[in-house]
């Protein structure tokens, strides 16, 4: 008989967590695993995942919660769990988890709760802190997406070590190679430019663009007259505010901004660095995904970042919001060839033993199975 396994997030709008998701959701087997796919608030499905999420119709739900006060789409969301009597319910982030462990109630703990925590506990608010501190005798394991993340759980969430298991976020090899002009022709950029890149929303101040854009711009004031591009990918209420920066600092012409982009592939192969200023992480896709497409990268050192770029060999690693750090491994990837040459391989070389999609797949089957053997 196939174990029964509802994935539930809060919704598949673009974002890491949300294609790390996708990704499992598809690559999940069939033969072994029923599956099922639920959203908790309803977006607008054209600017979402949902139409890359290979499942049949009656396979996809949305309970439309419009907050968590919202007793109608708990009746909805508490019948479907009874009716369908799953072995697993797998979510996360934060609102999909309450859900999860709250809904096992009611199905008499019957339900076996997997929730997945992808960032480090520090960055959390208290009270989503103590939630997940007193739900914890609901929860049957914790996926944790690095070993950092894992040890913050235990430190300031106080949750045992044994209810976490870690299963770093998997990547698979690019499906083709994207002209490398292509990008670059969109954008004018010249064949001789030097291009930085950055992909991350403009949500919060989590990714750091302006400690990137200030290291960048000292980078040019050492370098005046060369070649050097900084290519920014992502949306988010905080760019006009960095836009004003850039053209505060006369850089509008050097720093350019790509908007929201759902295909990828090209704006890693159109780059020559890839650049990750992030404050927090858990185990950024984004940066599994230069280094699967054979791009350098200078990461920030947060959360998980260091379990996966090993510096100096992997790529170039510096201390968050620390400006001169950014713009020295910025001129180091400029002025190094043979070592940029060097990390490029390395580096797809470590995401490819390490992290494929397919060992995380297989960790996630696992745990499913365990979960339904117990």
């Amino acid at each position: 008989m196939k174990i029964k396994v509802l994935f539930l997030i809060n919704n598949l709008n673009r974002g890491g967590a949300e294609r790390n998701f996708l990704n499992q959701a598809n690559n999940l087997d069939r033969e072994k695993f029923d599956l099922c796919f639920a959203t908790v608030i309803k977006e607008k499905k054209e600017d979402s995942f949902w139409p890359e999420l290979k499942l049949e119709p009656e396979k996809k739900i949305c309970f439309d919660f419009k907050n968590l006060s919202d007793w109608a789409a708990w009746f909805r969301f508490i019948r479907f769990l009874s009716k369908e009597k799953f072995d697993v319910v797998y979510s996360t982030l934060f609102f999909a988890n309450f859900l999860n462990r709250i809904g096992r109630i009611f199905t008499f703990l019957k339900t076996k709760s997997v929730i997945r925590e992808a960032n480090i506990a520090e960055v959390k608010p208290k009270k989503e802190m103590l939630a997940d501190k007193i739900l914890s005798f609901l929860t049957y394991k914790i996926i944790a997406v690095s070993e950092m993340v894992a040890q913050s759980i235990v430190k300031l969430e106080k949750i045992p070590a044994s209810k976490i298991s870690v299963i770093y976020n998997g990547i698979a090899l690019p499906e083709k190679i994207t002209e490398r002009n292509a990008v670059r022709r969109k954008f004018n950029l010249g064949a001789s430019d030097f291009v930085f890149l950055n992909v991350g929303m403009f949500k919060t101040e989590q990714k750091g663009q302006k400690y990137l854009i200030e290291a960048f711009d000292k980078l040019l004031g050492e370098r005046p007259g060369e070649n050097i591009k900084l290519l920014l990918v992502g949306e988010g209420s905080l760019k006009s505010e960095l836009e004003t920066a850039v053209k505060s600092k006369g850089l509008s012409d050097k720093i350019i901004f790509a908007g929201l982009q759902t295909e990828l592939r090209g704006f890693y192969q159109a780059s020559d660095v890839f650049v990750l200023s992030s404050l927090w992480e858990g185990c950024p896709n984004v940066l599994l995904e230069a280094m699967i497409n054979k791009l350098p990268v200078v990461a920030a050192k947060v959360g998980g970042v260091g379990e996966m770029v090993e510096h100096l060999k992997t790529g170039y690693l510096v201390s968050a919001k620390d400006v001169p750090a950014l713009k020295q491994a910025m001129a180091f990837m400029l002025a190094e060839n043979e070592r940029r040459q060097n990390f490029k391989e390395q580096g797809f070389r470590r995401a490819l033993n390490d992290f494929s999609l397919g060992k995380n797949i297989k960790k996630l089957e696992i745990l499913f199975e365990k979960c339904a053997e117990s």
